[in-house]
């Protein structure tokens, strides 16, 4: 409590003893050149301020369309996706068709050999049968 009293205290005397220097009378008188200087400063930064305003539209404008394109470039980009997808599922389908169908054609031409082999040996097998029944018909004259 005693501390903050003081500080207080502290605080009023210091306001106390800077209030001589925030009274003046008001009146500010420039001379010529001073307001000549002045008012050049502040034309310029006037149109510094423009040319930043000027600046800012531009970017704005420049970030607008940079913001249409991103959007753009995002939808194409999702389409994008959803066509991968589609596409890699029409693969993976004719992949296994594909399997498939291997299968079929190892298992069609095993058949066939196998069947090819059998159509050559009763062939062997009817010529030796063929051959000994003739020699037998008219082979023993």
């Amino acid at each position: 409590m005693r501390r903050s009293g003081r500080f207080f205290l502290g605080l009023l005397a210091l306001v106390l003893f800077c209030l001589p220097c925030f009274a003046e009378d008001g009146n500010v008188t420039l001379t010529t050149s001073e307001f000549q200087t002045l008012r050049t400063a502040l034309q310029m930064a006037d149109k510094q301020l423009t040319e930043s305003e000027n600046l800012i539209n531009s970017l704005q404008t420049q970030l607008k369309g940079a913001t249409e394109i991103s959007d753009n470039l995002r939808i194409q980009c999702d389409s994008l996706r959803t066509r991968l997808a589609t596409q890699d599922e029409q693969l993976e389908t004719l992949t296994m068709q594909l399997d498939s169908a291997l299968k079929s054609l190892n298992k069609l031409k095993k058949e066939t050999t196998l069947n090819n082999v059998i159509l050559v040996v009763v062939g062997i097998i009817g010529v030796a049968v063929g051959g000994s029944v003739s020699f037998l018909i008219f082979g023993g004259k």
